[in-house]
């Protein structure tokens, strides 16, 4: 029953997804098979650094969290050998 009343602690909720509307790079190499009419070659719009940074942030924010939950785990478990 204490799992149904605390649903939200023990879930993830997504609030909204947003599209990145960052334009494609046009690089001109009329060599390159992918090469539209006029030369250009549409290239990736996804920052490796920044995707990075993001991903240690998200990992830096996991295992912050799973050490509170561990100790939240070991205080509740000492409490009730306590009681």
């Amino acid at each position: 029953e204490d799992v149904k009343e605390n649903k939200e602690v023990l879930s993830v909720a997504i609030s909204s997804i947003k599209e990145d509307e960052t334009p494609f790079k046009l690089v001109y190499d009329p060599t390159n098979e992918f090469a539209d009419e006029n030369g250009y070659v549409t290239k990736s719009n996804v920052d490796v650094t920044k995707e990075m940074m993001d991903l240690l942030s998200a990992s830096r924010a996991y295992e912050a969290n799973l050490v509170a939950f561990n100790t939240t785990k070991s205080m509740i478990t000492k409490a009730t050998d306590i009681l």
